[in-house]
């Protein structure tokens, strides 16, 4: 591939500078000195250019807008936005047009070079080392790109990753625990693809029954079985031409994954109770917070399936390993329901220091019910009073436990988290008013889920067939 780049500057002293980086590297750099002149060079030869190094202040046509017509032409360009001052707007402007990265023209030149030979090379641009990035910059990357509130270096990578895959048409497949956001970042990708304007199609696998999950995911044909008074498409024909989340798909049934692999070589399907073949066209996105590579090696989950999906993988690390992500949320959680309310709250620097040293081992959706909670239980000011007092409990214990020993027991932990998970599912209920259906919904799991949930945690009686299998481990899912 080309390792030409286009740089487009009004001041000739800079585009100087840039001719005088590229000196001693393989890459060749062209100029031009408006928007107008580099969308007209893009448009000439769109494929001439690998990467565009652009200025944000130039008149006429500002950087970001001069970025959204070349993209247009170009969907694959990479576009590095220069900028004399960081700016929360402008930043957030950049990301939102389309740039792979905002760089401060004060930055270090090695910096912006290796960017530059990042971009242009076999080598990935999140592997350049980020430290010089701010949490601005980061922010509104994670913002434009996932609709997704943080700051942390991870979540950045996240989001440069998945700007780097939208543009194909390659299954990904999102790894990562319940709650730390996998739909947002499957969402991500379908409106950062030449997908984005059709069809965005969600399934969880582990959520409808096994015998109709066939149906739902392929469709059938009237009388196809008792109860199929009509003809029904299936999610495969909803999203024909945009895009297919199947969320938890390790919950797949065994027969339902050698008809998936099926529908995913072939490209094609067969409703339930039809002889006929239909051509469909998507892209695949699949997530799981189970370990497939586990569930192949114990014969649970199709090896040759697995390969398919695992195309292009992307992890999500759980909210305990990024905290700095914690205030962000919290503080964007709290402006939701002050919107949804009418009331106004502010949230003490106490409350938020609880907030950032809980390991919410339910991630952003036990977050999210521990802000909602703590704002419903308070006035004008959050207070580490209004939180959750079983939460806090739970913390307290982890404290008492590190300043005993560096490290706890395996079984300390298991009955901690046992605690905590007992009391976000209780809060749920609560905040649903006692109904599980909607108390499950608020948790993004399955009525099914939460019943067996319940049940692991004694919050209700198990059935009598259930109890004989039941192990004691309130960790096993």
């Amino acid at each position: 591939m080309s390792s030409c780049v286009l740089a487009v500057d009004n001041d000739p002293m800079v585009l100087g500078g840039l001719l005088r980086l590229a000196q001693d590297t393989p890459i060749q750099v062209e100029t031009a000195t408006s928007g107008p002149q580099g969308i007209d060079l893009i448009s000439q030869a769109p494929d001439k250019y690998r990467a565009v190094l652009l200025d944000y202040e130039m008149p006429g046509m500002n950087g970001d807008e001069v970025a959204r017509r070349m993209r247009e032409i170009n969907p694959n360009l990479k576009i590095i936005m220069l900028s004399g001052t960081e700016n929360e707007e402008v930043v957030k402007s950049c990301y939102a047009a389309g740039a792979e990265r905002f760089v401060l023209k004060a930055q270090d030149s090695g910096k912006i070079r290796d960017i530059l030979l990042s971009v242009v090379s076999d080598g990935e641009a999140d592997e350049i080392d980020l430290d010089g990035e701010s949490a601005l910059q980061n922010a509104a990357l994670i913002d434009s790109t996932l609709k997704m509130k943080g700051y942390s270096r991870a979540m950045a990578n996240i989001a440069r990753v998945v700007k780097k895959v939208s543009p194909s048409n390659e299954t990904v497949l999102i790894q990562g625990e319940s709650g730390v956001g996998k739909e947002l970042v499957a969402r991500g990708i379908h409106t950062n693809s030449p997908r984005a304007d059709k069809p965005f199609i969600a399934i969880n696998c582990g959520a409808i029954p096994k015998d109709l999950l066939e149906s739902e995911l392929f469709g059938h044909e009237r009388g196809a079985f008792t109860g199929a008074v009509q003809s029904k498409k299936g999610k495969f024909l909803l999203a024909n031409n945009g895009t297919l989340f199947l969320d938890e798909i390790g919950d797949l049934e065994p027969s339902l994954q050698v008809k998936l692999l099926r529908a995913l070589q072939e490209k094609t399907i067969e409703p339930v109770g039809s002889q006929m073949s239909i051509k469909v066209n998507i892209r695949i996105v699949a997530a799981t917070h189970r370990n497939l590579a586990e569930l192949v090696e114990k014969g649970l989950f199709r090896e040759d399936l697995y390969y398919r999906l695992k195309v292009f993988p992307i992890t999500i690390a759980p909210l305990r390993e990024r905290p700095e992500d914690i205030e962000p949320i919290v503080q964007h959680i709290i402006n939701l329901k002050e919107e949804e309310t009418g009331t106004k709250r502010k949230i003490s620097d106490a409350a938020m220091r609880a907030f950032k040293s809980l390991p919410w081992p339910g991630n952003v959706r036990q977050l999210e019910a521990a802000v909602k909670y703590a704002f419903l239980n308070s006035t004008r000011v959050i207070q580490v009073d209004s939180i959750d007092p079983e939460l806090l409990s739970a913390k307290n214990r982890f404290d008492q436990l590190a300043r005993q020993s560096r490290l706890m027991s395996h079984d300390e932990f298991t009955k901690i988290v046992f605690e905590m998970e007992k009391s976000l599912l209780e809060d749920a209920m609560k905040m649903a008013g006692n109904v599980k259906n909607r108390a499950a919904d608020l948790l993004g799991i399955s009525h099914q889920a939460m019943n067996y949930r319940r049940r692991r945690l004694g919050l209700e009686a198990e059935p009598e067939t259930e109890k004989a299998e039941t192990k004691n481990n309130p960790m096993e899912v």
